[in-house]
C-alpha cells in the first residue's frame, strides 16, 4: 500500500510539474503575443512636428527620408501602445518629446557611428531599456550589426519586437548584464567596435559595464545631461586612465535653443 501511495504521489507530482511548465510557457507566449507591433494603431506624426525634426536634423548634417519617417512612426506607435497597456517604458509619450528627447538625442551619436565604425562592424547599446539610442541609430545605420543588451527580461522581449520594425536585418537583443558577457555569450566578449549608452549611471559604472564588450581600439559613446561638467567630467578622465581608456572627444550640444546643454563623451579603449 505504501508503494502504491508513493507511486501515485510521484505521478501526481510529475503531472503537476508538467502543468506548471505548460502554464509558464503559455503565459510567456501570451505576453510576447501582446507585444506584437501589429496590435497597435499607427500614429502619423503631425506635419509641424515632423518639419521641425527634419529641419533640426539637417542643421546637424543628418539626412532624413520617407522610409525613416515610416519606421519612426511605427516605432513610436509600438512604444506608446506598449507603454499604455503592458510595460512602463517611458514618460515621454507625446510626439514632440519623443522626436526631441528620444530620437534626436540618440542621433547625437550619429557622427560617432559614422567615424568610428564601418559596414558590418559590431555595435552595442548597453542598458538599452526602451531602445534608445540604439533604435534611431540602426534606422540611420542599418548596415552595422547591432546588439541591444538589456538584462530585464520583459524589456528585452519588447526590444525584440521593436527592432523588427526597422529595416536593419542585423540586430539582436541579449538579455544579460554586459559585465557578465563572458558567462552568457563568450564570443561577444571584447568583440565590439562601438558601445553606446545613456542613463545607466555615472561614468565609473559606465566604464565598468562596457569594458568587457569593447575590442582593442574600440570606442565608447556616452550621452550625458547638463551636470556632466560639474559632476562627472573629472571623474571620467580619472577613471578612463585607470581602466585603459583615453578621452577622445567631449561635445556640448542643445536639442533646441531653449534647452539646457547636454554632453557627448567619446572614449577609446587602448
Amino acid at each position: 500500500m505504501k508503494k502504491q501511495n508513493l507511486y501515485h504521489n510521484e505521478r501526481e507530482q510529475r503531472v503537476l510539474t508538467q502543468e506548471t511548465q505548460h502554464a509558464q510557457n503559455t503565459d510567456g507566449s501570451s505576453f510576447e503575443q501582446k507585444l506584437e507591433p501589429r496590435n497597435f494603431h499607427i500614429h502619423s506624426f503631425p506635419s509641424e512636428s515632423w518639419q521641425w525634426f527634419v529641419q533640426t536634423c539637417r542643421e546637424r548634417g543628418l539626412s532624413v527620408d520617407e522610409q525613416m519617417k515610416s519606421e519612426l512612426e511605427r516605432v513610436y506607435s509600438h512604444l506608446v501602445g506598449i507603454n499604455a497597456e503592458i510595460l512602463n517604458l517611458t514618460r515621454l509619450t507625446d510626439v514632440d518629446r519623443f522626436l526631441k528627447y528620444h530620437v534626436l538625442d540618440s542621433l547625437m551619436l550619429a557622427t560617432t557611428v559614422a567615424h568610428c565604425t564601418t559596414t558590418g562592424q559590431l555595435c552595442a547599446d548597453v542598458g538599452a531599456g526602451a531602445g534608445y539610442p540604439a533604435i534611431p541609430l540602426m534606422i540611420w545605420f542599418p548596415d552595422r550589426t547591432w546588439y541591444l543588451i538589456e538584462s530585464r527580461k520583459k524589456k528585452a522581449a519588447f526590444l525584440k519586437k521593436a527592432i523588427s520594425i526597422t529595416r536593419c536585418t542585423t540586430a539582436w537583443v541579449e538579455p544579460f548584464r554586459s559585465n557578465e558577457v563572458k558567462t552568457h555569450k563568450a564570443d561577444l566578449a571584447h568583440a565590439f567596435q562601438l558601445v553606446v549608452t545613456r542613463a545607466i549611471g555615472d561614468m565609473k559604472k559606465v566604464l565598468k559595464e562596457t569594458e568587457p564588450l569593447l575590442s582593442a581600439d574600440g570606442y565608447l559613446g556616452v550621452l550625458k545631461g547638463p551636470d556632466y561638467p560639474s559632476a562627472e567630467q573629472s571623474i571620467t578622465h580619472r577613471e578612463a586612465s585607470k581602466r585603459g581608456f583615453t578621452v577622445e572627444h567631449e561635445q556640448r550640444y542643445n536639442l533646441a535653443p531653449e534647452d539646457p546643454e547636454r554632453f557627448l563623451a567619446v572614449l577609446r579603449k587602448k
